[in-house]
């Protein structure tokens, strides 16, 4: 009788085993990079037009996206579809991010260079139909302000 037990069937289950483990850890990584780059995106569309907060948790979680979907790519393997979709959705943002940044700049550097009615003309004929009224008033007001601050001095 016989009594050699071949013992390389538990070394290949618990290999397997750590090769479920780490691709479920990759897979962590893509699902955050996902969500990270929907909720950039989110805050693009939903609470932008210049809240500070919003472009702030837009840009973190941008780079966040972009950073999980490279943290889920280990050992030159394929990146998941996953996060692939958070690092395009990530870059979208960056990108938003980067116009919206150029338009606050350029709407202050015609304030140094617009007389006061033609710079309001121009806000209604751009901004107004963009954004709700509350926020079209409070912008009108802000450049009515700076402009007599200007003038006082």
């Amino acid at each position: 009788m016989n009594n050699d037990f071949d013992f390389t069937i538990f070394s290949t289950v618990f290999a397997s085993e750590e090769k479920k483990k780490e691709k479920k850890n990759k897979n962590g990584y893509a699902i955050a990079s996902l969500v990270f780059g929907i909720v950039s995106v989110f805050c693009c569309c939903c609470c932008c037009f210049a809240e500070t907060l919003g472009l702030i948790i837009m840009g973190v979680s941008a780079i966040l996206a972009i950073v999980f979907a490279f943290l889920s790519k280990k050992n030159n393997d394929k990146m998941d579809a996953k996060a692939i979709a958070g690092l395009v959705l990530g870059i979208i943002a960056i990108v938003m991010l980067l116009l919206f940044i150029v338009a606050i700049v350029g709407v202050y550097s015609m304030i140094d260079t617009m007389p006061q009615e033609e710079l309001l003309a121009f806000i209604e004929e751009t901004y107004k139909p963009m954004v709700d009224e509350k926020t079209y008033n409070e912008l009108v007001e802000a450049i009515k302000s700076i402009y007599a601050t200007r003038e006082g001095q």
